[in-house]
């Protein structure tokens, strides 16, 4: 996790990972599923992100989507709830 967390700092400029993001990040990126359920402004985002950033050939940019693609089919039902949806 110290190579998250310098890249928490170096991208994002904080120093430490808010609540529960550190255990969602470790999950991730064990290859394990998890939920994440925060409020807005809570820091889902950088659940996501860091992670994308640290796993080779994944473009953060669509980490988010290419994970909604990856879990959807071999017997997974996924839902994704944002307020994107409705802009």
């Amino acid at each position: 996790m110290e190579q998250a967390r310098q890249m928490l700092q170096h991208h994002f400029g904080y120093d430490t990972f808010r609540q529960g993001q550190a255990q969602i990040i470790e999950q991730t990126l064990r290859g394990q599923s998890s939920l994440c359920v925060m409020p807005t402004g809570g820091g889902k985002s950088i659940c996501y992100q860091i992670p994308a950033l640290m796993l080779e050939g994944v473009n953060h940019r669509n980490f988010a989507s290419d994970f909604t693609d990856a879990r959807s089919g071999g017997g997974f039902t996924y839902s994704e709830y944002s307020s994107s949806l409705y802009q």
